[in-house]
């Protein structure tokens, strides 16, 4: 059987970036790193890749062409142009939306049209790809959550559906500067959506209260989209002097830097993830992920990092998911807390973790 060279072409219409952006340290977000790193793998293997997204000009990066969608402004809003005219006039292999299934609205000129979800479904969100699903081959999801969740929605046969996964550039994390790993160090990167109100509200002060020597460092990528949410947030860290410190938005290579000289990530959400690239990332740094058994979690790293239950109890492998959005209980809260005490200052058993975690991430390429 040969393994032929394809053209793919990809759609990624999230935060600016092209090929430069992770080396010159500025912050992304996980699905714009995801769509540059599979590029680029791609590309490795011989595959020809352009990826269409809001940067300014075109450009060759690491053998992927990064050209800008060429928006139009129309009566709806922006109409992508320049993606069109391309998709619908040069035959390729393989075209891959990352997102947005609306993209699929006319005819291509490819011979496989992938949808590429990297979020929840919505009965009227953006997720909805009914209308689409003439022109769509697979929906590529990262997880059987992420499946279940998806035909729950939206339905759709197994065929449908292609369960692929998340990775993480194995070799820029080992690249990273190491530190001296502070015990008392926690680190919080996610969108302060994601669980920051309940860690700052709930979890921390309780920490604090258990071991004063704790110290939380906070970073997020720069997202345009800021909101009322954020500033209150920040309001709620100046409380804490300099038991908290606000990092920024860090680049990879700083945000791996975080990560190795952090003792735990801790991550109190009750979010629904779908992957959980950071997971991944925090795993392969040697930093031990604490967070919930809820959703994808627990197929992403479950059984090689401490994922608590509602109940405040730690999740065993046999233990089904838990779903839904709702707000965290009070044994949960006390289960994250027992946990971030016990990492800091048990050595044995945050080794424990970190070594499971550790071996767990070489999967994670």
């Amino acid at each position: 059987m040969k393994l032929y060279n394809l053209d793919i072409a990809m759609f990624v219409a999230g935060l600016p970036f092209n090929g430069d952006t992770i080396p010159s340290g500025k912050s992304l977000g996980g699905s714009e790193t995801a769509a540059i790193q599979m590029a680029e793998a791609l590309t490795k293997q011989g595959h020809r890749v352009s990826i269409f997204c809001n940067c300014d000009e075109t450009k060759e990066t690491n053998g992927v062409l990064y050209s800008p969608i060429g928006w139009v402004n129309n009566q709806k809003g922006g109409f992508p142009k320049g993606f069109y005219d391309y998709i619908r006039s040069v035959p390729i292999d393989v075209c891959i939306v990352q997102r947005i299934p609306s993209m699929f609205q006319f005819e291509t000129r490819a011979k496989v049209n992938l949808l590429w979800q990297h979020d929840l479904a919505t009965k009227t969100g953006p997720s909805q790809f009914h209308p689409y699903v003439w022109n769509i081959d697979r929906i590529l999801v990262l997880s059987e959550f992420m499946k279940k969740q998806y035909q729950e929605v939206h339905s759709g046969p197994d065929s449908l559906y292609h369960l692929t996964r998340n990775g993480i550039d194995l070799a820029a994390v080992a690249a990273a500067p190491a530190h001296v790993r502070d015990r008392h160090r926690m680190t919080y990167t996610a969108r302060p959506e994601r669980g920051l109100d309940i860690l700052l509200r709930a979890v921390f002060p309780k920490i604090l209260q258990r071991e004063p020597r704790a110290k939380l460092y906070i970073s997020r990528y720069q997202d345009p989209n800021f909101m009322e949410f954020y500033s209150q947030l920040e309001n709620e860290m100046k409380r804490f002097g300099d038991r908290v410190e606000f990092l920024g938005n860090l680049g990879k290579q700083a945000l791996y830097e975080n990560y190795k000289a952090s003792r735990l990530y801790i991550y109190p959400s009750m979010f629904e993830e779908v992957s959980c690239l950071t997971a991944m990332e925090t795993s392969a740094a040697g930093c031990v992920f604490l967070g919930p058994w809820r959703a994808a979690l627990p197929e992403t790293v479950g059984g090689a990092t401490p994922l608590v239950r509602d109940d405040g109890f730690l999740a065993q492998m046999e233990d089904p998911a838990e779903t839904g959005l709702k707000a965290p209980s009070e044994p949960f809260v006390n289960g994250i807390v027992d946990q971030a005490v016990r990492l800091m200052n048990d050595d044995e058993y945050f080794q424990f973790w970190q070594q499971k975690a550790q071996k767990r991430a070489q999967q994670f390429d």
